[in-house]
């Protein structure tokens, strides 16, 4: 079967919210075996940015998180939203590091990208590993953002990975990405 059989044709579309952080759409849509689709509904998002950061004395920067849609406490790699003034996301993660961490990298290696739910979202996550951080500044906090930063070592955040204690999929995603690339973890 041709791939382009699989596309869905829109016959509607509509925004049902829309603010700063995100648009819902509602598509009415009939797919490739002709059965309608209404509503289907997709969250447009601007693209995120999540980096696997480590300081020059070799430690790796975390989150302890506070998620109120699971009302859990979690740890987290440092990530945020491309603003509309990023260039791109080369600086979107430029500045999240600054603004949560208060650390500024000596280099950044781009590793890729992912996406969270292509079924529902229409966004990216771009995947950096800054390294060689040294601390400029004490972090600026957005309105939402709660979190204790920690400091580990190499061994002790491959054991919160192995052992399911980063439970955010981006941040699994990118961490996974990492360890290949560091020769970690190897298939």
């Amino acid at each position: 079967m041709d791939t382009k059989t699989l596309f869905w044709k829109t016959l509607n579309t509509r925004y049902v919210y829309e603010n700063n952080f995100l648009k819902i759409r509602q598509d009415d849509c009939l797919n490739y075996q002709g059965e309608t689709l209404n509503p289907y509904y997709i969250c447009e998002m601007t693209d995120w940015v999540v980096a696997i950061a480590r300081t020059v004395d070799g430690k790796f920067i975390l989150e302890k998180s506070y998620r109120h849609a699971i009302q859990e406490v979690h740890y987290e790699i440092p990530a945020g939203c491309i603003d509309l003034s990023d260039a791109d996301s080369l600086e979107a993660i430029k500045r999240e590091l600054l603004e949560e961490t208060g650390y500024v990298f000596n280099n950044y290696l781009y590793l890729g990208t992912t996406r969270c739910n292509p079924a529902i979202f229409n966004n990216f996550t771009h995947i950096y590993f800054a390294d060689g951080g040294v601390f400029k500044q004490e972090p600026n906090l957005e309105p939402g953002e709660s979190f204790f930063t920690e400091f580990v070592s190499l061994d002790a955040l491959i054991e919160l990975y192995k052992n399911n204690k980063i439970v955010q999929s981006l941040h699994i995603t990118a961490l996974t990405q990492f360890f290949l690339h560091q020769g970690i973890l190897k298939f």
